[in-house]
C-alpha cells in the first residue's frame, strides 16, 4: 500500500462509515435526552442538532452542534441564589443557584454560564407564556399567565438552569467502546489495502 493511500480519505471506508453511524447515535440519545429533561423547548433545540464529520491532514474529525441555546441547556446557568418566601407568612427558602454539568471525561464540573441580573428579560417571560398554556398551568381568581410567567422566570433566575449535558453523557458512557469500535474498524480498513496491495498479511 503506497504512501499516497494512506492520506486518502477513501481508504478509510470502515472507519467512517463507523464514526457515522455513532454520530447518529449520540444525536438520536441527545434528542430523547432533551425531551425527556427540557421538554419545555425540546422541539427548536432537538431540530438544530446535528453532526459533522470532517477529514484533514490524514485525520477525522466529528463535531456536535446546536443552536445557541443548547449550550446553556447541555452546561446549566448559575442562578443568583436568595431566599424565597412561599406566601406571605410561608416558610423561607434559601436558594444557592449552584449548577453543575457532566464532561466527555464523566467528570461534573460548574458551570460557567450565569445570569447577570435579577430582574427576568423580557424574552424570558415570553419563552414561559406559551409553555404554561400548554401545560395547562392552573390560574387562580386575581391572576394572569403573564404574571405566572414572571414568577417563574424570578424563580428560575434564584435557583438557575440545571445542565442535563445531553451530548456529554452518552460521549462518556461510550467512550470506552467508542474506541475499541474505532481500533476494529482501522484494522478492517488497513487489512482491506495491504491485501489490495499484493501482501498476505492478517491482522489480529
Amino acid at each position: 500500500m503506497s504512501r499516497q493511500s494512506w492520506l486518502l480519505r477513501k481508504t478509510y471506508k470502515n472507519l467512517e462509515g463507523y464514526l457515522s453511524s455513532y454520530g447518529d447515535y449520540i444525536i438520536k440519545y441527545a434528542r430523547k435526552t432533551i425531551k425527556k429533561k427540557a421538554p419545555g423547548g425540546s422541539g427548536r433545540l432537538s431540530r438544530s442538532l446535528q453532526y459533522r464529520l470532517g477529514f484533514k491532514k490524514s485525520q477525522y474529525l466529528i463535531k456536535f452542534n446546536s443552536n445557541r441555546y443548547g449550550a446553556f441547556v447541555e452546561r446549566g446557568v448559575q442562578g443568583l441564589g436568595g431566599i424565597v418566601r412561599k406566601g406571605s407568612a410561608g416558610p423561607k427558602k434559601n436558594y444557592a443557584g449552584n449548577r453543575t454539568y457532566l464532561d466527555v471525561d464523566g467528570k461534573r464540573k460548574r458551570t460557567k454560564f450565569r445570569f447577570r441580573y435579577p430582574n427576568p428579560s423580557k424574552k424570558l417571560v415570553s419563552a414561559l407564556i406559551p409553555w404554561i398554556t400548554k401545560n395547562g398551568i392552573s390560574i387562580s381568581p386575581g391572576q394572569t399567565v403573564q404574571g405566572i410567567a414572571y414568577a417563574m422566570a424570578y424563580g428560575i433566575i434564584r435557583k438557575g438552569v440545571p445542565g442535563i449535558s445531553f451530548y456529554a453523557q452518552p460521549i462518556s458512557a461510550t467512550k470506552n467502546l467508542f474506541i475499541k469500535k474505532l481500533s476494529e474498524n482501522y484494522a478492517k480498513d488497513l487489512e482491506k489495502g495491504i491485501v489490495y496491495h499484493g501482501f498476505k498479511v492478517k491482522l489480529t
